[in-house]
């Protein structure tokens, strides 16, 4: 097209999105979204690890003391968010997982202060909406495929994607394991930090 300028990605909803994250996403306060599942074992965080990050920002002194902690995942990947969910306050808890059809799903993203999560169309979504994106990278290429804008920053492990699949027996399809595991939670803490700078 021969633009000068790549224009950001931007996401428009409808009335009923609109409703559906009225609904699921009431309450009063900052809300941090998380996205702890992705389509592929090997690149999900740890959900200790998530868990550890949302105590240090939503607790006393952290970046969104108190905040409101919204869980997302599709169905499918109950088993991977449920954990960091159930780590959550229940009254500070939104139970996003396997919720809504994409649209709708995309309509509370956008009602989120900031989004951490995995390599995932989610995390993509929530950068498309504007809002503070961190995501998390390991066996991908965050060159490529890191979320889009100013508003956003990425963590990865210090292993490359084709360091991390260097091994005897590696077959994406019977990976039955993160691969995400050398990533430090302290690294992804310093990228919140950055980005909220």
């Amino acid at each position: 097209m021969k633009l000068q300028e790549v224009p950001a990605p931007a996401l428009y909803f409808t009335k009923e999105q609109e409703k559906f994250a009225d609904t699921l996403m009431a309450g009063e306060g900052p809300v941090l979204g998380i996205g702890p599942s992705a389509n592929w074992i090997g690149k999900t965080w740890p959900a200790e690890n998530f868990i550890e990050v949302i105590q240090w920002m939503t607790g006393e002194g952290g970046p969104m003391t108190s905040a409101r902690v919204a869980v997302f995942a599709a169905p499918g990947e109950e088993d991977q968010a449920q954990p960091v969910l159930e780590s959550v306050p229940e009254d500070k808890r939104i139970d996003g997982i396997a919720k809504g059809n994409p649209g709708e799903v995309a309509a509370c993203l956008n009602r989120c202060d900031f989004y951490l999560g995995n390599d995932s169309g989610l995390m993509h979504v929530a950068a498309a909406c504007g809002v503070k994106t961190v995501g998390v990278y390991g066996p991908s290429y965050p060159h490529l495929y890191r979320p889009w804008g100013d508003h956003t920053a990425y963590a990865r492990t210090p292993e490359t994607f084709d360091q991390l699949i260097d091994f005897e027996g590696y077959d994406p399809k019977t990976l039955t394991r993160t691969l995400m595991g050398s990533l430090r939670i302290e690294t992804v803490k310093d990228a919140i930090e950055d980005l909220l700078v």
